[in-house]
């Protein structure tokens, strides 16, 4: 039974009410419900009848403009929708007050701030700023032809909140030339349909000149019909804030940065643009964070800039695209006009001739290239990131000293990473392109899925570079793992190659200088899990490793790598102290009543002895493992040397030298295991309490059981 009106509501949540017994309007009888019998008198927003309240979310915009006299009814405040009620015809707000303006605001320094400029609350401090508050501004083409809301030379403390724009051909939405301390929040462009033929409807969504120290978030300027060439144009600008800014359909760029730093840009959508969605040129020291960039030409790119930082970018679907470039000259006072369009290829992020950036958990997938860098952009790290899809994964063209590490790129069409020099004028710029380091990524299934002539798809494709380090990558199931084209002086180690067609080309000729595909052996854990740094794994490797180290005892025969680095599936245990998760030891402690176990392999033994245990006194088990392909290198599957207490159960050993060779060794059992094909199925040499019993040792070449001397 409260009577609730003339007030202005502008919060986050403006009411909630529990009950439906309230008024919320001057009139209340069901015979008042017109608007004739609502008393005259100045509103608390200036209008000339007691109504009802302002709401700053209130909404109803087409209904608005029917009525044309700042009133309209039905508003529901509880969102109960108790305004049905025909009776009674409370809990609801039947004339909710609202600021409609046909005409622009411009206020020039901070004395304009008046309520003629569309000021209706606030003293200019950072605790009750000036308000431009719910407003409807709606200017129409030719009467008013500029900015909507032009604020100029202040630095009084202002919002400008829960309005809509819908303008024929503004210059822009909202300008703002050096101002400071402004806020502009809950702002929406609404597209109006004129009848010109022009391309764009407005220049500008946001101008935004010279700015600093404002916050500017939940702007939505959404369309489909390229309505502002830029959606958001920031020059010369620093120490600024925007968030949740959603702009869709804009003809040219969605944010255009230049000549500004230090800005904060999180949690915003620029998609479906003509040609770039976020783009900064001559800028530094920005952050670009949670952010969307979908469907444009490029989704983001950087043009002469240093030390910003893009996190957590989704760049999808940007694709070539031509977009249209308007001249202008002046001919005897006459501004002439014409207009040419240009090309842009689909880039997820691109820099050009910039410096000193982060690119970091970035996803950018099915665009022409992931990631691109241009033009000497130097010292840049892309890092945690995902490039999937594209036409190609990473593309470094003339740019050095860079790094590229701990990422995803997989499935592209064309190669995952490919670095070549720059070309100008046909001449190549020298040194354009060395210098870079790849690391601890993951290049896998980049291969030819396109229509007609079938391309050769590499991992990594480098042409004329040079002094670039690679290592600790994983490279498999591409076409080629690594092609080097008239590349040399460049460092490629402890990488994981294991490809469709081959792992490695080097195409040198007519250099004489060459690659450097192994470090000397140094000890640490190498990709493969052995122990040792020095070369790289190579899955068609055929070398042996006799000595145990991990580490093949010639090279790979593809490229010089002497110290190639052998298979990570065989198990070497050399004392005790060796039964641990490293070596594959699933579980135990070494006593008879715990043994250590080995259990529930498939272990290729091409390049060592399948599984390889010395100079052990513990008791063990090894059951339920498949070894096999031993045979070409002379590799046994089970190799035990001065070995006491062990067990091998339901075992299939095949293809190998010998299926287990039991050397100096006691009190050993080999119990329902199946050993063929091998040249010796079964060889015990100088060992004694060996149990064989239960096991099917068939097609050997030279022999089932081979018995050496004093072995029982």
């Amino acid at each position: 039974w409260n009577h609730i009106y003339n007030n202005f509501f502008s919060n986050n949540k403006n009411v909630e009410s529990n009950g439906n017994k309230n008024f919320w309007s001057s009139v209340h009888k069901k015979a008042d419900m017109q608007y004739g019998h609502l008393p005259y008198g100045i509103n608390i927003i200036g209008t000339p009848r007691i109504a009802g309240n302002f709401w700053s979310d209130y909404r109803d915009i087409a209904k608005i403009v029917a009525i044309g006299v700042g009133l309209h009814p039905h508003y529901t405040p509880n969102g109960e929708g108790y305004g049905d009620n025909t009776t009674d015809f409370w809990g609801c707000d039947y004339f909710p007050l609202v600021l409609k303006r046909t005409a622009p605001i411009h206020i020039k320094g901070n004395k304009n701030f008046t309520f003629e400029n569309g000021v209706i609350y606030g003293c200019g401090t950072n605790r009750d700023p000036y308000g431009i508050d719910g407003y409807n501004i709606s200017t129409q083409y030719p009467n008013q032809l500029g900015d909507t809301i032009w604020i100029e030379n202040t630095d009084a403390y202002f919002v400008i909140k829960n309005c809509r724009i819908s303008s024929d051909y503004p210059y822009a939405g909202i300008h703002l030339c050096n101002v400071k301390n402004g806020m502009i929040r809950n702002v929406t462009f609404s597209y109006r349909s004129p009848n010109s033929g022009w391309g764009y409807f407005g220049e500008y969504g946001l101008l935004l000149e010279d700015i600093s120290n404002c916050n500017i978030r939940d702007v939505d300027i959404l369309n489909s019909s390229s309505w502002f060439k830029y959606g958001v144009y920031l020059d010369e600008s620093h120490d600024n804030m925007f968030s949740n800014i959603d702009m869709r359909g804009f003809g040219l760029d969605g944010f255009h940065i230049t000549n500004s730093y230090r800005n904060i840009i999180e949690d915003s959508i620029c998609n479906d643009g003509s040609r770039i969605g976020f783009y900064f040129y001559n800028s530094n020291w920005n952050t670009l964070r949670d952010c969307t960039a979908n469907n444009n030409g490029h989704g983001v790119a950087l043009e002469r800039c240093s030390n910003n930082t893009l996190l957590n970018i989704i760049a999808n679907n940007n694709t070539n695209r031509q977009y249209e470039v308007t001249d202008s000259w002046v001919s005897n006072g006459i501004t002439y006009y014409s207009s040419h369009d240009e090309n842009i290829e689909g880039i997820g992020v691109y820099l050009s001739d910039s410096h000193d950036n982060l690119i970091s958990n970035v996803i950018s997938n099915y665009n022409e290239k992931g990631v691109e860098l241009n033009s000497f952009s130097s010292h840049n790290n892309i890092m945690k990131s995902i490039f999937k899809n594209n036409m190609e994964g990473v593309a470094l063209i003339g740019s050095p000293y860079n790094n590229i590490s701990d990422n995803l790129i997989e499935y592209n069409n064309q190669n995952g990473i490919s670095i070549s020099p720059l070309w100008v004028n046909g001449e190549r710029m020298p040194r354009s392109v060395d210098y870079n380091i790849v690391y601890n990524n993951t290049i896998s299934h980049n291969t030819w899925r396109g229509i007609g002539a079938y391309t050769v798809v590499r991992g990594i494709y480098m042409y004329l570079v040079g002094n670039t380090t690679i290592y600790n990558n994983i490279i498999t199931e591409n076409d080629d793992g690594i092609y080097l084209k008239l590349s040399t002086h460049n460092l490629i180690y402890n990488n994981y190659f294991m490809n469709d067609i081959s792992n490695a080309i080097e195409d040198l000729y007519p250099l004489v200088d060459k690659n450097i595909w192994n470090i000397s052996k140094t000890a640490g854990g190498n990709i493969v899990g052995g122990p040792y740094l020095g070369g790289n794994y190579w899955s068609n490797y055929n070398g042996a490793d006799l000595d145990g180290d991990k580490i093949g005892d010639t090279r790979y025969s593809a490229v010089e790598d002497y110290l190639p680095l052998v298979n990570p599936e065989t198990i070497h245990i050399i004392g005790d102290e060796n039964f641990t998760p490293a070596n594959r030891v699933s579980g135990g402690s070494g006593t008879e009543e715990d043994p250590y176990i080995i259990e529930n392999l498939d272990i290729n033994a091409l390049s060592a002895h399948g599984i390889w245990i010395e100079n052990t006194t513990s008791y063990f088990i090894i059951r339920n493992v498949y070894i096999h392909n031993g045979k070409p290198n002379g590799c046994d599957g089970i190799h035990l040397d001065n070995v006491t207490h062990g067990s091998i159960i339901n075992m299939v050993v095949s293809d190998v030298n010998y299926g287990a060779h039991i050397v100096d060794s006691n009190f050993i059992s080999i119990l329902n295991s199946s050993f063929k094909s091998s040249n010796i199925g079964v060889y015990l040499d100088n060992s004694t309490g060996i149990i064989i019993r239960g096991n099917s040792i068939e097609d050997n070449n030279y022999g089932n059981i081979k018995i050496g001397i004093i072995s029982s």
